[in-house]
């Protein structure tokens, strides 16, 4: 890439990409590291993509999009949403470090909903100023995708706790086919009472064959921590899967 490329050249350039128009598989970069003047993308670059480019890609069934440490705010998020498309199975989105917020993630959920194929769905979403409400709307539109089975979701630094995790949770409960389930979840504001009825609803998840959650630097004490493991151990269905192994003292 030449040096002297600007933002919108480069735009063009991801947009002449996305013209294949019978392509099933599609990866967009828009991350800071791949610009070598080190632009940072705003929500018009990010709608420019998805309106011009995603948006015409009929036949796409798994899509990539790395859209880390640019200035993504919440009306990105919704042109986004738009542009996802209806027959996707597998869909990875990195949005670390952007400013995407509760109401960002409400609107890219809404764009998950559309797709009732999906299978696997990989969220990383680190330090995108993202608490409660935007996880219980994440958690609502999981529960509407009947095909789910495969969830990975990196929500670490910030600001859920009791109320948004065992919300969460709850929607879990109704992901009648999730058998595989990454959840990362450091160093938020999750208390006792938050972990238990998080681990209360996965109990109930009866599909699993993979389950793994870090919770590790959050608001549980040395001697809940211990409690918490205590309890996993009476579940057969949290033994099974390692939940004591994720909830260390």
């Amino acid at each position: 890439m030449k040096q002297n490329m600007s933002e919108q050249d480069w735009l063009n350039l991801q947009l002449e990409t996305l013209r294949c128009i019978e392509v099933q598989l599609c990866t967009v970069t828009l991350n800071q590291s791949e610009i070598v003047n080190k632009n940072q993308f705003e929500d018009l670059g990010i709608s420019f993509i998805a309106e011009k480019g995603l948006a015409k890609l009929q036949n796409v069934q798994e899509l990539y999009l790395e859209l880390s440490e640019n200035f993504f705010y919440e009306a990105g998020a919704m042109c986004l949403s738009f542009a996802l498309g209806k027959n996707l199975k597998i869909l990875k989105i990195n949005l670390y470090s952007n400013m995407v917020g509760d109401i960002g993630l409400k609107n890219l959920s809404k764009g998950f909903e559309q797709n009732q194929t999906l299978q696997k769905l990989s969220l990383i979403l680190d330090q995108t100023y993202i608490a409660n409400q935007g996880i219980s709307e994440l958690g609502s539109s999981l529960q509407k995708l009947p095909k789910l089975q495969i969830l990975f979701l990196s929500l670490s630094y910030y600001y859920i706790n009791d109320e948004g995790i065992t919300k969460f949770g709850e929607s879990l409960e109704q992901c009648q086919n999730l058998q595989n389930l990454n959840a990362q979840l450091q160093a938020n504001k999750i208390k006792f009472e938050g972990e238990y009825n998080f681990s209360q609803s996965l109990k109930n998840c009866s599909k699993f064959t993979i389950l793994k959650l870090y919770v590790q630097f959050n608001a549980v004490t040395q001697i809940e921590r211990k409690l918490l493991n205590q309890i996993a151990m009476k579940s057969k269905q949290l033994v099974k899967f390692l939940f004591v192994n994720v909830l260390p003292v």
